[in-house]
């Protein structure tokens, strides 16, 4: 529970010691200790899924770095390593826990597709 505390307590100071002009990508670790605050994990959940996502994270990198980044090559193992991490959350979290992970990583995805997308020229609304 204290090492709890003291996670709430980084993250806060984190919060507000970050530039607001600049946006910068989360480390992993940093997106680790985030999930562990917003789906209320005990320590042991906590470390558990502190593994999964760190090796998830490698096994991405391999990914990328094996195929060049190239998006036709990795979508369909990105999509096998994202089904066999939900498989793996699935067992270390509850229904509740689950349930809450899943709104992260829909809302995740959703402003990932269109983040800060402008309408298209011609469908702006005349009066």
């Amino acid at each position: 529970m204290k090492k709890l505390l003291v996670v709430l307590a980084l993250l806060s100071s984190n919060l507000f010691a970050q530039n607001n002009q600049a946006k910068q990508k989360a480390t992993p670790q940093e997106r680790i200790e985030k999930l562990v605050v917003e789906l209320n994990l005990d320590e042991q959940q906590a470390n558990r899924i502190q593994q999964i996502l760190t090796e998830h994270h490698l096994k991405l990198k391999q990914l990328k770095e094996s195929t060049k980044g190239d998006a036709k090559l990795m979508r369909p193992e990105m999509q096998s390593l994202r089904k066999d991490l939900n498989v793996k959350m699935r067992a270390v979290l509850n229904q509740e826990q689950y349930a809450d992970y899943k709104r992260i990583q829909s809302h995740k995805q959703m402003n990932k597709k269109r983040p800060n997308k402008k309408p298209k020229h011609g469908s702006k609304r005349r009066i």
